[in-house]
């Protein structure tokens, strides 16, 4: 993982959604701080729609609530892809969406 958090850094083309998530949910999980370059790569994956899976918008919005990080531009671009987000939407994952809403929405 940090090998590629290394060579995206040097101009490597990014991470797939699901590893910019994955990375996001372990900060969470561990209640860590964002680092500057999740923070910078999970936002960029946003650019790139079609690799955004519900799942991945789901676990984005968990790391956030549970971080209590209100990344703006992270959240806009989520909702900003929400069409192909919600496509194949999982209960499991608009679960997890909503109550990150509501979380993030008592800041």
């Amino acid at each position: 993982v940090l090998q590629c958090l290394e060579l995206h850094e040097q101009g490597a083309p990014s991470l797939p959604a699901r590893d910019w998530a994955a990375l996001l949910w372990s900060v969470a999980k561990c209640r860590g701080t964002v680092p500057d370059l999740i923070a910078r790569g999970s936002r960029m994956t946003l650019q790139d729609e079609s690799s955004m899976t519900s799942t991945d918008a789901a676990k984005l919005l968990w790391s956030a609530a549970t971080l209590k990080w209100e990344d703006q531009a992270l959240l806009q671009g989520i909702v900003g892809n929400r069409d192909s987000v919600l496509q194949g939407c999982t209960l499991q994952d608009l679960s997890n969406m909503v109550w990150a809403s509501a979380i993030l929405g008592k800041q």
